[in-house]
């Protein structure tokens, strides 16, 4: 069995763009895909003692009226109802979901789905953890900024601020407390979202936290707010959390990123709890490079998610 406790795992395409500025994003679970992301798991689960299926795509809806304020709310509502009833068929085979993206909108639903199966089966008081590990926190609102794009809006809407057609998901709210979770490598912020994490009192390590502390350290201390007092804890990966110079194929290239050798340590640091619930993996824009080099950085950091090491 692998080190995160499960005993089949099932990957689930979310190739939703549309909470984007650009398309690309919706690319990544093809691309993925085709950088052998099944057989690499698969293989694992031989030598750790799980299975893997593959789900295929949660289907996305069309993009809508382009004048509208929030920018694709209809069409990211509807995708996350699906994408949330398709992660609890996963859940209620006993699966443990590893969800592709896409862009980060698609978190409101992995998480929001893990949630609901928390309160199924501990109760309606069960706390949810999750580890946000992204160049940015992704707590923006629509009514700060009307404007903004949906995808920098998730972890907001699972604190239950936000539009209420998604911070109201699944029929309850909020989905996560801020003392549930925890930032890994943020650098770029903006002043709504440093309020609010100075507000909510929220752990946050940005990238010279990583760098002063050491990754082990920030890891410990991360993954220790996720899931003390918590019935389990999700793990969210935005591949622009890693420097460009090693994942270039990214929408947000903000230098001083992390290394793969410490995004791995990320990873690894994940597998070794029993209460991770679900891992996505989200942002990879395959066309904003020549090869394959950043879906392969996603699919080894699925892997090394999973209980992949090299001894």
């Amino acid at each position: 069995m692998s080190t995160a406790g499960s005993e089949h795992y099932e990957i689930i395409g979310a190739p939703f763009e549309l909470g984007s500025w650009k398309a690309g994003c919706g690319e990544a679970p093809r691309v993925l895909r085709e950088r052998r992301l099944e057989k690499r798991l698969s293989s694992l689960g031989e030598r750790l003692g799980f299975s893997v299926t593959d789900g295929g795509d949660v289907e996305t809806p069309p993009a809508g009226d382009p004048d509208a304020r929030p920018k694709h709310l209809a069409e990211t509502v509807s995708f996350s109802e699906a994408l949330m009833a398709r992660l609890g068929e996963c859940y209620g085979m006993g699966r443990f979901p590893v969800v592709v993206g896409g862009d980060h909108t698609v978190s409101i639903a992995t998480v929001s789905a893990a949630a609901r199966r928390l309160r199924e089966t501990h109760g309606d008081d069960a706390r949810l953890g999750l580890v946000w590990v992204d160049a940015h926190p992704d707590i923006e609102t629509p009514q700060r900024n009307p404007d903004t794009d949906l995808h920098a809006t998730p972890v907001a809407h699972l604190l239950g601020r936000g539009c209420e057609e998604l911070a109201g998901l699944g029929g309850f709210a909020p989905k996560i407390r801020p003392d549930d979770v925890a930032f890994i490598g943020l650098r770029d912020v903006v002043t709504e979202e440093r309020e609010a994490i100075r507000e909510l009192d929220m752990m946050a390590f940005g990238f010279t936290d990583v760098e002063r502390l050491g990754v082990v350290e920030v890891c410990e201390r991360a993954f220790a707010r996720a899931t003390e007092g918590t019935a389990g804890f999700v793990l969210s990966f935005d591949i622009d959390v890693v420097d460009p110079s090693e994942a270039p194929a990214v929408q947000y290239p903000e230098p001083g990123g992390l290394t793969f050798r410490e995004a791995a340590v990320v990873m690894q640091h994940a597998a070794t709890f029993a209460s991770l619930v679900s891992i996505e993996m989200l942002e990879v824009d395959p066309g904003l490079e020549t090869g394959t080099r950043t879906a392969d950085i996603a699919v080894s950091l699925i892997w090394s998610a999973l209980g992949g090491t090299t001894l």
